[in-house]
């Protein structure tokens, strides 16, 4: 694929700002309205990636609803997923104390999938009154930023097979009281909240993040996305118990990610929801989107939240948000 290249004389473009020669398509809000537009070199469409068919996916996350507890079941418990899960219970319960709030759970932002975790502090200054954590098992990314470094000294990634020898002595504290950034593979870490009663009693999860872009796109590794993953329902069932209001925000330059991760919304309202199974009522999670992202829009204030995000940016490609939501009961 070929990428694009600027001259030597030509201008450097600020970031944030998008020519209109570059963009490939844009969607001004959730009603899905569309134009035509061009494509950059990250730009991953239905010719790129053929869309699932939707008989097809939905059958699978059925299934996978259905054997949820023999996939638990199934998975052994790795040791450092258990330490991070412990270190973010603890610093919960601090932020409760330090808060003095008449709250009887902290509320808290889950970012998934956070690499150096830009993401996780950009939302942690947005939201001051909530605990973000921010959670990826790569310890090459996290390692990017000095308040991760600060509390690891050396440490083998075994994603990346090397080993990261950290100086702690070059490292800062977090000025942010309220960011917690961990390494743990997700969907134990997942399990960890959806199980722990002590989770269940200190916090509640109101937001969850996925902004990792455009995993796995290609046909055979449809199953290793997360809405088609044997760990779906997990993540489904981290946004805290069906009487508070919850939001799941997925962001991509992949609008077929996007939709897909809709239809799979909807079959879990269908089969997944235990209040719609006991109730007998409509749709628990409304979905809303994909909509276009105007970067540094004066109105959103929408900027690029991960270094993805960036580069979209630089480039002119076009990136988009799926925003999935449950009322309060």
């Amino acid at each position: 694929m070929q990428l694009i290249h600027r001259s030597q004389n030509e201008p450097r473009r600020r970031r944030g700002i998008i020519r209109s020669s570059q963009l490939q398509r844009r969607s001004n809000d959730y009603n899905g309205i569309e134009d035509e537009v061009q494509s950059t070199q990250y730009t991953i469409n239905d010719s790129v990636c053929p869309p699932t068919n939707t008989t097809q996916l939905k059958n699978l996350v059925q299934k996978h609803i259905e054997t949820l507890p023999k996939y638990v079941k199934s998975r052994p418990t790795a040791e450092h997923n258990l330490q991070a899960f412990e270190e973010a219970l603890e610093f919960v319960m601090d932020f409760s104390r330090l808060q003095q709030t008449t709250e009887e759970r902290v509320k808290v932002i889950l970012d998934s999938g956070c690499g150096t975790g830009r993401s996780t502090y950009i939302l942690g200054e947005k939201f001051p009154d909530c605990v973000v954590i921010g959670i990826d098992q790569s310890i090459a990314r996290l390692s990017r930023k000095k308040e991760f470094r600060y509390k690891t000294s050396s440490i083998r990634d075994e994603d990346a097979t090397t080993t990261i020898d950290i100086d702690d002595s070059q490292s800062e504290r977090s000025t942010l009281k309220n960011v917690l950034l961990l390494r743990a593979e997700l969907t134990e870490y997942w399990q960890f909240c959806i199980l722990s009663p002590e989770w269940q009693r200190y916090a509640i999860v109101c937001q969850h993040y996925l902004l990792y872009p455009n995993p796995y796109p290609k046909a055979s590794r449809l199953k290793s996305r997360f809405y088609a993953h044997p760990a779906f329902p997990l993540l489904m069932m981290t946004l805290g118990d069906e009487d508070n209001a919850a939001e799941l925000i997925v962001r991509s330059n992949w609008r077929g990610y996007l939709k897909e991760f809709g239809i799979a919304v909807h079959v879990w309202n269908e089969f997944g929801s235990e209040r719609q199974k006991k109730n007998g009522k409509g749709q628990v999670w409304k979905v809303n989107g994909p909509r276009h992202l105007i970067p540094y829009d004066e109105i959103d204030g929408i900027v690029g939240m991960t270094n993805f995000e960036l580069k979209y940016i630089e480039a002119g490609e076009e990136f988009y948000e799926l925003l999935v939501q449950r009322s309060c009961g």
